[in-house]
This record gives structure tokens, C-alpha cells and sequence, in this order.
């Protein structure tokens, strides 16, 4: 295949297996570039998402940095979430470089961009429980105000009221059982896989006894 931004962009579309491209564009690393940049200003949701994981793949750290950092700042949030997200596994500092924009997710109308503001914040600041939690008053979406408690229990570290809450709410603990996920605790694991079966039997009750 000849690479070009369309031909890749209808190969994505086709279903095929991603592997035999993803080593041509490493094979062409001069075209690999220039696709992507191509494709970080589409106006295709698919091409800018697609850029978001395969720069880190494919390009040298600061091209990579480059691209996920002009994601970061698109006008889409779920673009904008994943390409923050990316740059924290990627390269923190860099991430660290876009704390002002993140800040300014926190207080975000929509309804998903301050849930992944209070988790991007969770990994670059310790200090920033204070101002999550008074975000997520303001907020008009009070399930904010339940992620803003799981989360700062995660920077806390506070694994025993975790796990002591997730007992307690049963069925509503899902972002409690979140925080769980990520601090990888041993004891954690064990409340978080005993709520995920007492979910399961309540599900499967509920699928033989439908309302």
C-alpha cells in the first residue's frame, strides 16, 4: 500500500489487522510523521483519535510529545482527555506543562471532562484534593461530588476508608471500587473482587426475576 492520510485512513476503516501498518509506518518514518500530523488537524473524531495512540508508537519521543500536546488542546474533551492521558504515561513532564488547562477541565460544563480532570490531577498533584473537592460542589452533576471523594481518597492513599465505604454502599460504590483498582493494594483487591461478585449475583437475580 501506498501511504498517504487517505489510504491510512481508509485502511483503519476496513477492519484489517492494525499490526502489518502499524510496521510499514515505522518502515517510513518521514511519512509516518507527516500522517499523523495530518491527522491530528482532520476534522474526523476516528483519524484524531487514532493519532492520539499511534504517535507514541510510532514517532520519536519529541515528535510525539509535539503532537498529544496540540490534541491536548483541542476543542474536543474526549480528544483532549485521551492525548492527556497519553502524555501521562508517555512523558509526565510534559504533562505537567499542561496543569493550567487541566485545572480549567475541573470546571468544565460537560459532564465527563471534570471526572478525567479529577483523575489527571490525582497523578500530577498531591495537593490538589481541595480544590477537586470544591469543584465538584459547583458542579450541577452530583455524581462529581461522589468521583471527587473517591478520588481524593486515592491521593490520600487511604485504603481502609475504601474499603470500609465500599462495604458500606454496596451497588453505588462504583468510583470507590476505581480507586481501588489503581492503588493495587493486595487488601483492596480482595473487597474490590467481593463486591464485583455480589454485583454479578445481583444482576443475574435480576435478569431471572425482570421487573
Amino acid at each position: 500500500m501506498v501511504l498517504t492520510v487517505d489510504s491510512v485512513g481508509a485502511y483503519l476503516k476496513s477492519n484489517r489487522p492494525i499490526e502489518p501498518l502499524v510496521e510499514q509506518l515505522r518502515a517510513e518514518p518521514d511519512k509516518a510523521d507527516a500522517i499523523l500530523e495530518a491527522f491530528v488537524s482532520s476534522r474526523s473524531f476516528d483519524r484524531r483519535s487514532w493519532a492520539v495512540w499511534a504517535a507514541p508508537q510510532l514517532l520519536p519521543q519529541d515528535r510525539a510529545v509535539a503532537l498529544l500536546t496540540k490534541l491536548a488542546r483541542s476543542r474536543d474533551p474526549d480528544v483532549s482527555d485521551d492525548a492527556l492521558f497519553a502524555l501521562l504515561e508517555f512523558d509526565r513532564p510534559a504533562a505537567m506543562k499542561l496543569l493550567p488547562r487541566i485545572r480549567r477541565k475541573l470546571r468544565s460544563t460537560d459532564i465527563y471532562e471534570p471526572v478525567a480532570a479529577m483523575w489527571m490531577l490525582a497523578r500530577l498533584d498531591s495537593g490538589a484534593s481541595q480544590e477537586i473537592l470544591e469543584a465538584a460542589e459547583e458542579s450541577d452533576y452530583p455524581f462529581h461530588r461522589l468521583v471527587a471523594e473517591a478520588v481524593t481518597l486515592f491521593i490520600r492513599r487511604d485504603t481502609k476508608e475504601i474499603a470500609r465505604l465500599i462495604e458500606v454502599r454496596g451497588e453505588e460504590a462504583l468510583h470507590l471500587v476505581t480507586a481501588a483498582e489503581r492503588l493495587e493494594d493486595p487488601e483492596l483487591a480482595r473487597v474490590v473482587a467481593e463486591w464485583r461478585k455480589k454485583d454479578e449475583t445481583g444482576a443475574a437475580r435480576e435478569r431471572r426475576n425482570p421487573a
